[in-house]
C-alpha cells in the first residue's frame, strides 16, 4: 500500500477515517487501550486493582484482534443477521473468559492460561484464513499473508524507530534547556508510538478490495530465491542427516532417543512448513530447481521417518515421568505432523494454509470441556496420588504431620509422588489436592530434607540479648543473624558437581555429595563454616537433579553485618 503517498493533514485525516469506518471496533479499542495506559501511568498503577488491570489488558488487545478477523470476513461475506450474532456471541464469551482469568490472576490454573494460548492463536490464524475460507486455491491467501506480515514488521520497525526518536528528544530538552522530564512523560511517549501509532500503521497497510483477493502469482526475486536455496534448504538437509544419523546410531546401539529429539524434530517441521510457505508461488511456475523439488515435495516424506523418533521419546518421557499438560500438547502436535506430511504428500504441498488451522482448531479443542488436557492430567495425577496416600492412610485429607511421615516411610518411591502432588498444587491450585491434602499442607518437600529445629526467629541480636533469652552462642562468636530464603539468600549456581550460594557478603559452598550424606544421617541440625562465619540451619530442602536448595538458619559472626538492603 502507498501509505506515506501524498502526505497531508488532509489526505491523512480522510486516512484515519476511513480506517475507523473500516475497522472501528478495533480501531475503538486501539484507543481505549492507549488512554488506559496513560492513565494508569499518570495516576500511578495501583489507580485500579490489579484485577481490573489483568483484565483489561488481556481484553482489550485480544479483543481488537478478534474483532479485526470478524471485520475482514464481514468484507467478503457481507454481514448477515446469523453472522452478527454469532459474532457477538463469540465476542461475549471471549470477554466473559478473560474476565474469570483476571479473576483468578493470582492462581489461575494451568486450564485457563492454556484455553488462553490456544484462543489467541486461533484468532491470529483466523485474520490470515477466514476470508478465504470459499477459495479454492492459496493464492489469495499467500499473498494476503505476505502483505500483512509485512506491514507488521514495517509498522514495528516504524514504531520503534520513532519511540527511539522521541525519547532522544526528551533527553535533549534536559540536557540543552536544563527542562527536567519526568519518568512519566518517557512512558507516556513510548505509549503512543508502541501502542497506538504501530498498530495503525499497521491496520492502514492491510489490503482491501481486489488486492485482498490478489490470485496472481507472483515472481519471486533472484535474492529471495538464492537465500531459500543456497542458505534455509541446506540447513533442512543438515537437521535431516543429524536426525537420520542419530537414528541409525541408536538403532544399532539398541537404545531408545532421547528426549532431546522432540525438540530437534519439532524445529524440523517448523523449518519445513515455513519454507513450503516461502516457496508456494514457485509450484505454479513453469520448472522448480531441485532444492526446491526438496523442500516441496521430499521433505515431507523423509519427515515421517523422525517422527517415530518424536513419538518415542515423547512415550518414554510420559512412562519414567508420568503425564503433564505440555507433554500433552506435545503429543497432539506429533500425531498433527503426522497427518500434515501425510496431506503435504498427497495434494503436493498445496492448500497449505489449512494445515495450521487444522492444528489450531485441535489445540482449541483439546482445552475446552471435560476432555481438555488439563483436565485429563488432573484426573491421572490425583488418581495416583490417591492410590499410594490411601495405601498409607485410608482417611484422608493428610494433615501436615501425616504427609511427613507418609514422606519418610516410603523410601525413593515418594519423591515420584511427591513431584505429583507438587505439580497438582503449583498448576491445579484450588481443585488439584482437594480432599487429598488439608489446605494447611505445605507440599513443598524433597528426598534430602532434615527436621526443623524450634528457634525463635532473631535478627542482628547482640551476645547480651541472646544470654537474656537462654539462646545458646557458639564459642568465639557475637552476633547472631536470622537467615530467610529468598531474602539474604543470593546467588545461587550448581557447578562442578558442587552447590554454591551467597548470604549477604559471605559467599558459601559445598559439593553436593557431602551435603547428601550429612542430610542421609538424619541429623537434627547441620552447620557449615567459611571465613570466621558458622551457619546453623533450621530447616533445609535440598534437590540437586532440579538444582534446587531452600534452606533458613542462623548465621553467627564475630562482627555486625549489613542487611541485605543496606
Amino acid at each position: 500500500m502507498n501509505l506515506f503517498k501524498n502526505i497531508s493533514l488532509r489526505n491523512t485525516t480522510e486516512r484515519l477515517t476511513a480506517l475507523f469506518k473500516r475497522f472501528p471496533v478495533a480501531s475503538i479499542l486501539i484507543v481505549t487501550l492507549t488512554a488506559y495506559i496513560i492513565l494508569l501511568i499518570q495516576n500511578g498503577w495501583d489507580t485500579f486493582s490489579e484485577r481490573n488491570v489483568t483484565f483489561l489488558f488481556s481484553v482489550l488487545p485480544t479483543s481488537a484482534l478478534l474483532t479485526l478477523s470478524f471485520h475482514l470476513f464481514n468484507e467478503e461475506y457481507p454481514r448477515k443477521g446469523v453472522n452478527y450474532l454469532i459474532e457477538t456471541l463469540i465476542l461475549i464469551g471471549w470477554v466473559v473468559f478473560c474476565y474469570s482469568l483476571s479473576k483468578d490472576q493470582d492462581q489461575p490454573g494451568i486450564g485457563k492460561i492454556s484455553l488462553f494460548v490456544t484462543g489467541l492463536i486461533c484468532i491470529i490464524l483466523s485474520i490470515f484464513t477466514l476470508s478465504f475460507i470459499r477459495r479454492k486455491n492459496d493464492l489469495p491467501v499467500w499473498n494476503f499473508a505476505i502483505r500483512v506480515l509485512f506491514g507488521a514488521a514495517i509498522s514495528f520497525i516504524i514504531g520503534l524507530i520513532l519511540s527511539g526518536g522521541v525519547s532522544l528528544l526528551f533527553h535533549s530538552l534536559d540536557k540543552l534547556f536544563g527542562l527536567e522530564i519526568s519518568d512519566k512523560v518517557y512512558t507516556t511517549g513510548l505509549t503512543v508510538c508502541l501502542v497506538l501509532i504501530t498498530p495503525i500503521l499497521f491496520l492502514l497497510q492491510i489490503p482491501e478490495g481486489e488486492k485482498k483477493q490478489d490470485d496472481t502469482v507472483p515472481t519471486l526475486s533472484k535474492f529471495y530465491r538464492g537465500v531459500i536455496q543456497n542458505l534455509f534448504i541446506p540447513l533442512l538437509i543438515c537437521y535431516f542427516v543429524t536426525l537420520y544419523v542419530y537414528a541409525l546410531n541408536i538403532l544399532i546401539r539398541w537404545e531408545l532417543p532421547n528426549g532431546w529429539v522432540s525438540g530437534l524434530v519439532t524445529t524440523l517441521m517448523a523449518g519445513m512448513l515455513v519454507l513450503i510457505f516461502l516457496l508456494y508461488p514457485q509450484q505454479y511456475q513453469a520448472q522448480l530447481k531441485r532444492t526446491e523439488r526438496f523442500a516441496l515435495h521430499i521433505a515431507p516424506l523423509l519427515t515421517l521417518p523422525v517422527l517415530v523418533l518424536m513419538s518415542i521419546g515423547i512415550f518414554r518421557r510420559i512412562s519414567d515421568y508420568g503425564i503433564t499438560v505440555p507433554r500433552l500438547y506435545l503429543l497432539l502436535f506429533n500425531a498433527w505432523c503426522y497427518l500434515a506430511c501425510i496431506i503435504l504428500l498427497m495434494k503436493r504441498s498445496r492448500n497449505i494454509w489449512r494445515l495450521p488451522v487444522s492444528f489450531g482448531i485441535m489445540a482449541f479443542v483439546a482445552s475446552i470441556g471435560p476432555w481438555s488436557f488439563a483436565n485429563l492430567t488432573k484426573n491421572q495425577l490425583r488418581k495416583e496420588v490417591r492410590k499410594a496416600l490411601t495405601a498409607f492412610s485410608p482417611q484422608l485429607p493428610l494433615s501436615q504431620e501425616q504427609y511427613r511421615k507418609w514422606f519418610l516411610t516410603q523410601g525413593d518411591s515418594a519423591q515420584n509422588i511427591a513431584s505429583k502432588i507438587a505439580y497438582l498444587d503449583d498448576f491445579y491450585p484450588k481443585t488439584g489436592l482437594k480432599d487429598i491434602l488439608a489446605d494447611s499442607v505445605s507440599t513443598y518437600i524433597s528426598r534430602y530434607q532434615i527436621e526443623a529445629v524450634e528457634v525463635e526467629p532473631v535478627i542482628a541480636l547482640s551476645k547480651e540479648h541472646l544470654l537474656r533469652n537462654n539462646l545458646a552462642l557458639p564459642q568465639g562468636y557475637n552476633y547472631v543473624n536470622y537467615i530467610e530464603n529468598g531474602v539474604d539468600v543470593s546467588e545461587v549456581m550448581f557447578r562442578n558437581d558442587s552447590v554454591f550460594f551467597a548470604i549477604r557478603d559471605v559467599k558459601f559452598g559445598i559439593r553436593c555429595q557431602e551435603l547428601i550424606d550429612e542430610l542421609n544421617k538424619e541429623k537434627k541440625t547441620y552447620t557449615l563454616e567459611e571465613k570466621d562465619k558458622l551457619l546453623v540451619f533450621d530447616y533445609i530442602s535440598f534437590c540437586p537433579e532440579r538444582k534446587e536448595i531452600n534452606f533458613g538458619g542462623l548465621l553467627f559472626t564475630k562482627e555486625p553485618i549489613k542487611k541485605q538492603d543496606e
